[in-house]
Parts: C-alpha cells; sequence; structure tokens
C-alpha cells in the first residue's frame, strides 16, 4: 500500500459508523476490514444472527422489515441511538431492502446520502427508465418497457413486439427474469411468477410489480460508478457472458472489460449521465448496461458496491476495495484510487445442476486450495452447494481464474482449471459462455 493510500484510509481511524442490514454471506470478510481500520461499527438488523454481530461494537437488532413506514423505522432507530447518533460520521447500507430507509436516516442524522426520492427511484427498475426518459442526454438509454400490476396491464403495451421480457420491478440477482413470446405466454407466466415470488417480494418490502420490456440482445456489462461530489474518480468495467438458457443466470465473466477504448470510454460516459440524472453524487454504485444496435440501453442501477465477487475481483486486479471506498465517500473522505491493472481475471459461476458433484470431491477441493495458495485463482462460496432450486437455479460459488499477461491469458487459464476440475460439460460449456472475450 502506497504512503498516500495508507494515509488516505487512515483518515477513518477511530470513526464510527452505522450499517443498516447486511447481504449474505459473501460481506463476512467486511467486518474484518472495518476492524483492521478501527473503524467502530453499529450494526442494525432484523435477525438475530447476523453473522456480524460479534465483529461490531453495537449490534441492535430491529425489524424494520414489518411494514412500510420508513419514516417511523428511522425515527426509532434514532430513538434506539441515544446519545451514540453524535458520534457517527456515516451511514451505509448493502442490502437491497434497507436503502430507502438507510436514505432516510442519513437525511435525518445529517449525514453524507442518497435523497430518499432517488432512492425509491434506483430500487424499482421501472421508475428508473421513466426517469431517464425525461433527460436530454439520457433518454436514448432508457428501453421500452410497461409496469405491471395486473393482468389486464399486458394488453396495453402499445409498441412492444415479442419476445419481450417480463422481470420484477425490484429485487436483484436475475430471479424471476422470464423471456415472453405472446401475449398469452406472458399472462401464464405472470400468474405463475406471482404464485411463486408474490409472497417474498412482499416480505422483503419490495411491490409485486413486474416489468414487461422489450427484448435486449447480446451481453450485459457492469459499470462500477465511484462518485464524490458528482465529479467521476474512476469507473471500472467488467463483461458478463452469455445468460443461462431460459433463466437469464449469469455464467462468466471478465474483466477489465473487452470493449474497445472508444465503447468503453461511451459506455463509461452512459453510466455516468444516468447516476447524475436520477441524482447520485456521493458513493459507489454498480449500472448495467447492454450494447444493442440502438446504443447502449440501461438494466438497472444499484445504489451501493456491486456483488462481493466484483469487488474481491477489483481488490485483486486494481488493489481497489470498494467497500472501503464508500466507506471514505460516505465520512467525505476523497478516495485515492489505482486505475491501472495489475491482474487480469476471467471467471465462472457455478450451479449445483452442473457442479454439485465435482464440488463435493475433497480432491477437487484441495486442488482449488492449492491454486488459490498460488494465486493461480479467486475461489468463494456464497452459500452451501444446494439441490438445483427450479425455475431459477442460484449460483452456489464463482471460480475466477488470474494471470498478469492479459485477458486471453486469464481465460485459458480458466478454460485450463475447469477442465482439470471436470467443471465444463455439455450442459455447461465454459469454452461457449467465454466465446465473447
Amino acid at each position: 500500500m502506497s504512503d498516500r493510500k495508507r494515509s488516505n484510509t487512515e483518515e477513518l481511524s477511530g470513526k464510527t459508523i452505522i450499517i443498516i442490514g447486511t447481504s449474505g454471506k459473501g460481506l463476512q470478510f467486511l467486518w474484518k476490514i472495518l476492524q483492521d481500520l478501527n473503524i467502530k461499527v453499529i450494526l442494525v438488523d432484523t435477525k438475530n444472527e447476523n453473522h456480524g454481530r460479534r465483529f461490531v461494537e453495537v449490534f441492535i437488532q430491529y425489524n424494520y422489515l414489518e411494514d412500510h413506514n420508513d419514516e417511523n423505522h428511522a425515527n426509532t432507530i434514532i430513538r434506539i441511538l441515544g446519545h451514540r447518533k453524535e458520534q457517527l460520521s456515516a451511514c451505509i447500507s448493502f442490502a437491497e431492502d434497507s436503502m430507502h430507509l438507510t436514505a432516510i436516516l442519513s437525511q435525518k442524522l445529517g449525514l453524507i446520502g442518497i435523497n430518499p426520492d432517488v432512492a425509491r427511484i434506483s430500487q424499482s427498475k421501472q421508475l428508473t427508465y421513466d426517469a431517464l426518459k425525461d433527460g436530454l442526454d439520457t433518454s436514448n438509454y432508457s428501453p421500452l418497457s410497461f409496469r405491471i400490476k395486473n393482468v389486464s396491464d399486458i394488453v396495453k403495451t402499445k409498441g412492444l413486439l415479442f419476445p419481450a421480457i417480463l422481470k420484477p420491478e425490484y429485487g436483484s440477482n436475475s430471479e424471476g427474469i422470464t423471456e415472453v413470446t405472446s401475449v398469452d405466454e406472458c399472462v401464464s407466466k405472470y400468474t405463475k411468477l406471482q404464485g411463486t415470488f408474490g409472497k417474498d417480494w412482499n416480505v422483503k418490502r419490495f411491490s409485486n410489480a413486474m416489468v414487461l420490456m422489450e427484448y435486449l440482445p447480446g451481453i450485459s456489462h457492469h459499470i462500477e460508478i465511484v462518485l464524490f461530489h458528482g465529479a467521476l474518480l474512476i469507473a471500472l468495467v467488467s463483461d458478463m457472458g452469455p445468460k443461462l438458457p431460459g433463466v437469464f443466470a449469469d455464467t462468466t465473466t471478465c474483466f477489465p472489460t473487452c470493449l474497445s477504448e472508444r465503447l468503453k470510454g461511451e459506455i463509461i460516459k452512459a453510466a455516468f449521465d444516468c447516476c447524475r440524472k436520477i441524482g447520485l453524487d456521493n458513493g459507489v454504485y454498480n449500472v448495467e448496461m447492454k450494447l444493442t444496435n440502438a446504443g447502449f440501453k440501461m438494466i438497472e442501477i444499484n445504489t451501493r458496491p456491486g456483488c462481493y465477487r466484483r469487488c474481491a475481483v477489483f481488490k485483486t486486479t486494481n488493489s481497489i476495495d470498494l467497500h472501503v471506498t464508500n466507506v471514505l465517500i460516505k465520512c467525505g473522505i476523497k478516495p485515492e484510487l489505482q486505475g491501472e491493472n495489475i491482474n487480469y481475471a476471467v471467471g465462472c459461476f457455478l450451479y449445483s445442476f452442473a457442479h454439485k458433484r465435482q464440488l463435493r470431491d475433497p480432491i477437487v477441493q484441495r486442488k482449488i486450495i492449492k491454486l488459490q495458495q498460488q494465486n493461480q485463482l479467486i475461489y468463494f462460496e456464497r452459500c452451501k452447494i444446494a439441490e438445483c432450486e427450479k425455475p431459477f437455479p442460484k449460483c452456489f460459488a464463482h471460480l475466477v481464474a488470474l494471470d498478469k499477461r492479459g485477458v486471453q491469458f486469464a481465460k485459458q487459464n480458466l478454460l485450463d482449471i475447469c477442465t482439470e476440475l471436470n467443471l465444463s460439460s455439455d450442459e455447461y460449456n465454459i469454452k461457449h459462455f467465454t466465446r465473447y472475450f
């Protein structure tokens, strides 16, 4: 770590931050990072068994999901904090279902944060698309889309051609996204999805409305945008391989992007313009877009750092910790960032239906550990190996191959490793899923 970067993070020492909820097993690494930086954490979560509670200064169990009144929940949390609220330097969340509450808390506590109205817009894919349509510089990025609250809305989608995409208006991880080829199929799948996921969406405090939108061909690109007082500090662009047929789950990923320098510049500008249009100015944000024949189109904006897998990759490839970067910005400190690649990464997502047997083999596990020790790959499990969850399989682990020489070398390393570990097959062909890299 350079002296400049060290002095930058040393400014965090002794500060107290409040974190509202956490998201998944992948963030377990976060607690040690915050401890090493001597940051005191007050953690508020709905569950007593939160994996971070033993690592934080104060743990508050409070069910802010029981109704939709974030204003009241914010007032209650502030009341529980008591005198501790005077010590706070930042209010942060990594969980989709608490972003709006976090925005209200930040506003009430006078801390750097997202405007609550902006948090509402960014959580909703349809509100995001509508906001972009209103902008002179961003209207072209907004896909043709319609909010579907009931079956009768499906026939009111003027100008929409099939095949089209039906997806939840809220939520993440590609869950519930499906292709529809006609109005009748859309009605059938909408009804089925409401029965499968409707209650779960409500538990997470999201509406069970869906979005019916134009089909966007091609692979998607993730842009991690770092903004400080509205200025772009850095943008990291990664490519995603083809989706799993029929379920739109991720298969492979590549960093840095294989886009040309011109297109890379254009997608960064597009992501920046879209973030600024909806009102984002201070923080680390994740933007997903596609390059189509009609130019770049928005998929979604997340008002938090991207998934822990990408964050771990960036730490290896660029020595950038996006979670620490986000904390610095929320504390009002401008981060010092290293933009140059020191490593290249090509990875794959692992699923029970294709990889359960192999990953339960002790010999395979020993090989993975050895390759990790040799710094040839990053491997992490996000949940226990489980039976395939139908109709939408969930990735249980990520395997990312590294190489200092370039993307093509990292890709070949991944193919070699997957062949050796028997992770590539006819039903999950890694070579096919990396063909765009």
